[in-house]
Order: structure tokens, then C-alpha cells, then sequence
């Protein structure tokens, strides 16, 4: 199950990508940390503020339905810039509206547009790279971690000075700014289609794929579950300070972190597919010793092993959907994220309105069902697309 030892190149045009998609996580992880602040500004609810994330996550599913058309009559470029723009915008809309309807549009625009530079990241790293794909996308993806870990510190600084919490909006519009003016040379690779365009627009992917998508929509569920609702849980269920919980949940992140760069090396010398079931069997040790409240050292050893395993479910899992949907980049990667939107709009809602129902600590050991769901149908897929 080991893969070629050819070399990976990080070139110009890679970090360049890799930065990027620092920049989308950096903006789309402050949604959460402004909105006490945006609350509090705008006296509003927190069904109206939730509406944020929702209103993103709907914008990240209308993209994700247009893109791979957009694409192939736009090019590349104009997604891969104009979205990072898009979400520029998308914060100053949250910044200067003094109404919810302005600022839930905002967030709608962060994520319609931004999925746009998404689609366009994940599609033209699975090009350039080729067999290094899950590499490429996995070492994206720790950048991506690092700056979603960053967002929310840039929040609280923000807020104690004048520039207040939109502190994080302007040096993301700043940003862009200068990495526009020093980067817009570089050449953005065209599609490697090999089947004429108008099959690409008819969604000939194979079934395979949608085994896959299906994978990745519940790993993404458990992920964004675990990150909305852990500190809610070991508040109630742990009996641990608000303050504590929400540190405990950086565990998590920074786990995520170390998961990320572990398998970053690891994939130079195994198949994705084979190293998904190192972060299946990883969450697996790590959310048993979660729930078990044994003890404190137990509960943030779970947390470790839990961010560890699921830091992993979506880079990899993108990485096996590439790789079978590699005659149609553009339209894989749109798909790709349609599913992270579909599971970003419903996961953490619906455990929220199961928590309502049944407790938050009933309601969080759904998360486990939703890992076994995972294995089950990965194993499934893994066994229909095994190397003949």
C-alpha cells in the first residue's frame, strides 16, 4: 500500500494556494468568536445569530452547485481570486451592517463566494500534484488549521482595542490587497480534462464517488459537531467552567493541528486510503475516552485522540475523491463541497435540537453513532474501490 517515492515540489504557485486557503479558514473561523460581540452590538437572539453559520453554510451549497459551470466559462482565475475577494466583502457587510438581515447577508456572501476559491483550491492542487494529491491537500490543510486557531485570538485582541472585533475583517482585507498586488502573476493551472467539456457539466462521475461524497459528508458532520457543541457538553456533563470548556476545546484544534502534519508525512509513503483508517481507529480510542468522564486526564486525552482522528476524515477523504473523480477536477470539487455545506447547515442543528429534546449528554453520544456510520461506509467504499 505504499506509494511511489517521486518527489513533492512545493512551488510558487502552491504556497501561494496554501496561503489562500489559510485566508478562507482565517475568515470563516471568526464567525463563532464575533458573535457575542455582534449579539451584544445588535441585541439579537441566538436563533438570529446561529443564523450566521446557517446562512454561510447555504451559501457554500448554492456555489457548490454552479461552480464547475462557472468554471469552465470563466477560468479559474477569476474563482480563485474573485472568491477570496468575495469574502472580503462578505466582512464588510458583518462589519458595518447595524441590522441582522446586512450582516446575515454577509456571512451568505462569505460563503457563496468563498466556496467559489474553495472549489478552485481543492480542484487545481489535485491537478498540479497528481499522485501527491493527499499531500498537497493534507499540508493545505494544516495552514488551514493554523489560521482558523488564530482567528479567534485576532477577535479577542481586536476587541480590546478601537478597531474592536473587526480588527479580523480588515487585516483579511489588507491581506488580500497585498497578496493580490505581489501574487497575481502566478499562473493558475487550466483543468486537465480529459473527456470533452459538456460531460463535465452532466455530472458523469462515477458511482464510487458518491459512495465517497457520502463518507465525507458525515465526516465533516462530526467534525463540525464536536467543535459546536463539546464545550456545551463538558459544561454539563463534566461540570467544568465555562471558561475551562472552551479551552478544552482548543485540544481539539491544536490536535487537529499535530494530526494534519503527522499525516502529511505519511502520506509520501501510504495511500490515503489505507491511512484513513488510522483516523477512524484514532477517534475511535479517543471519543469512548471522552464520554467515559473517567477522569479529567481522561477526558482531555480524548479530546487529543478525538481531534487527532477527525482532523484527518475530510483531507483525506478529499483526496480519495479527487483521485476517482480525476477526469472531472472542477466538478468533483464542487461536490466535494456540497457536502461539506450540507453537513456544515445540518449537523450542529440538528444535535442542538436533539439536545433540546434529550440533554446535551445523550444528545452528544450521537456523535459516536455518527463514527460508526463513518467506518461502515468507508469500509464499504474501500472495499468496492479496491486496486484490480
Amino acid at each position: 500500500m505504499a506509494i511511489t517515492a517521486a518527489t513533492f515540489k512545493r512551488d510558487r504557485f502552491t504556497w501561494v494556494v496554501y496561503v489562500l486557503l489559510g485566508f478562507f479558514a482565517l475568515i470563516q473561523s471568526s464567525l463563532g468568536p464575533i458573535m457575542p460581540y455582534l449579539r451584544e452590538e445588535l441585541d439579537l437572539s441566538y436563533t438570529v445569530g446561529g443564523m450566521h453559520v446557517s446562512a454561510f453554510a447555504i451559501g457554500m451549497v448554492i456555489a457548490s452547485l454552479t461552480a464547475a459551470r462557472l468554471t469552465a466559462k470563466w477560468g479559474r482565475r477569476l474563482l480563485f481570486w474573485g472568491g477570496a475577494l468575495g469574502m472580503v466583502a462578505g466582512g464588510a457587510f458583518i462589519s458595518i451592517g447595524l441590522i441582522a438581515p446586512v450582516t446575515i447577508f454577509g456571512a451568505f456572501l462569505m460563503g457563496y463566494l468563498g466556496s467559489y476559491l474553495i472549489v478552485t483550491i481543492q480542484a487545481v492542487l489535485s491537478d498540479w500534484h497528481g499522485i501527491f494529491r493527499a499531500t498537497a491537500l493534507t499540508e493545505a490543510n494544516i495552514m488551514a488549521s493554523i489560521l482558523a486557531a488564530i482567528s479567534p485570538v485576532i477577535v479577542a485582541f481586536g476587541a480590546t482595542t478601537p478597531l474592536t472585533w473587526r480588527l479580523i475583517y480588515i487585516i483579511a482585507g489588507l491581506f488580500w490587497v497585498m497578496l493580490y498586488i505581489t501574487q497575481r502573476s502566478v499562473p493558475i493551472p487550466r483543468s486537465k480534462q480529459t473527456q470533452p467539456e459538456n460531460k463535465e457539466e452532466s455530472g458523469h462521475l462515477p458511482r464510487i464517488f458518491w459512495l465517497v461524497w457520502l463518507v465525507l459528508s458525515i465526516g465533516v458532520a462530526i467534525e463540525w459537531s464536536m467543535i459546536a457543541w463539546t464545550a456545551d457538553y463538558l459544561t454539563t456533563a463534566a461540570n467544568v467552567t465555562t471558561e475551562s470548556a472552551s479551552a478544552m476545546v482548543g485540544i481539539v484544534l491544536g490536535a487537529m493541528v499535530v494530526g494534519r502534519v503527522i499525516a502529511s508525512a505519511l502520506t509520501r509513503k501510504f495511500s490515503s486510503r489505507v491511512l484513513m483508517w488510522l483516523a477512524i481507529a484514532t477517534m475511535g480510542i479517543g471519543f469512548p475516552l471522552l464520554i467515559s468522564q473517567i477522569s479529567e486526564a481522561t477526558t482531555v486525552i480524548g479530546l487529543f485522540l478525538c481531534g487527532t482522528g477527525i482532523a484527518n476524515m475530510f483531507p483525506l477523504g478529499l483526496a480519495i475523491a479527487s483521485d476517482i473523480g480525476s477526469e472531472f477536477p472542477d466538478l468533483a470539487s464542487s461536490r466535494i463541497s456540497l457536502a461539506a455545506g450540507l453537513a456544515i447547515l445540518l449537523a450542529p442543528q440538528l444535535l442542538g435540537s436533539l439536545a433540546d429534546q434529550i440533554g446535551i449528554t445523550a444528545a452528544y453520544g450521537y456523535i459516536g453513532l455518527l463514527w460508526v456510520l463513518f467506518a461502515a461506509t468507508y469500509a464499504f467504499a474501500f472495499v468496492l474501490n479496491r486496486p484490480r
